[in-house]
């Protein structure tokens, strides 16, 4: 049975009202993001966030266009769809604990059997072998944090590290909205601008429903500031100019609870990606 959860402007969120009972192992939910298909057959049940209808998948359709043009999915990437399902859960229980993943990218508790060649910090695997790194039934059941994380990098700072492959101009003017918004002003802008740590891929683990909300909600509300006064539409790969922003920002929001000193429970993960290659396309 299909039922409408809320209408946004002229989009849908559209809900298979079985899919939630599927996706609970105990008190953790399984939710794979995506625009395209999972490129490998996860063993455990989840429910798939997309702007796209797959049949065969319960699911949560969620429009790229659901919260207007400057939210759109080609700018922010699957921080889109992430807005959207932090919407969804704010109307459900904030005690669950949710496990995130992407069409090709998820933590594991075994670690694979060498690093990629261009990225650091990930284990390449092939889709047929995927599924036996994904989570367990039993891991899920005996997880005991609040988070699972990826390894984070060392960096020389995060302001440096955005310069390197993006545009300064806008990281720039993202420090100018930090400053003047009520839950940063100068000083933590500054700590985010000299943060040495990142974490990859930040919207895959584990996180508890409430501080994935709470985060969802910054993110959104600080984006929607800079992209109504700074937003400057960029070609090619820096199009995606708001998820490059909102994924530094959000690993910047993980680094808080856990450097210099542990705030909440963690377990560290393996950074998997679908890959017949130890060369990981980025595409």
């Amino acid at each position: 049975m299909i039922s409408i959860v809320s209408v946004f402007g002229d989009s849908l969120i559209i809900f298979l009202e079985h899919s939630l009972d599927k996706a609970i192992i105990s008190s953790m939910q399984l939710f794979c993001i995506g625009h395209k298909e999972p490129t490998f057959t996860p063993p455990l049940p989840f429910v798939f966030v997309s702007p796209l209808r797959v049949p065969r998948f319960d699911q949560i359709i969620i429009k790229d266009d659901w919260n207007g043009e400057l939210m759109h999915g080609s700018i922010i990437s699957e921080y889109t769809q992430l807005f959207g399902l932090a919407k969804y859960l704010a109307t459900r229980t904030q005690e669950e604990l949710l496990y995130l993943f992407q069409y090709r990218k998820f933590l594991s508790f075994k670690k694979g059997q060498s690093l990629a060649i261009n990225i650091p910090y990930a284990y390449p695997v092939n889709a047929r072998d995927a599924e036996l790194f994904f989570p367990t039934a039993e891991e899920i059941l005996c997880f005991k944090s609040h988070f699972m994380v990826g390894a984070h990098m060392i960096m020389h700072s995060m302001y440096d590290n955005y310069a390197r492959g993006h545009i300064e101009e806008d990281f720039l003017n993202f420090l100018k909205v930090l400053r003047h918004h009520p839950e940063f002003g100068p000083h933590r802008s500054q700590l985010f601008s000299e943060c040495k740590i990142l974490f990859p891929s930040p919207a895959i683990g584990v996180v508890p429903t409430d501080v994935f909300c709470r985060h969802m909600q910054l993110l959104a509300e600080v984006w929607l500031i800079f992209a109504n006064k700074y937003y400057v539409p960029r070609a090619g790969y820096q199009r995606r100019v708001g998820g490059f922003l909102l994924e530094r920002l959000h690993s910047f929001l993980l680094s808080e609870l856990f450097f210099p000193t542990i705030k909440a429970s963690v377990t560290e993960g393996y950074h998997m990606v679908v890959s017949d290659s130890l060369i990981i396309s980025v595409s």
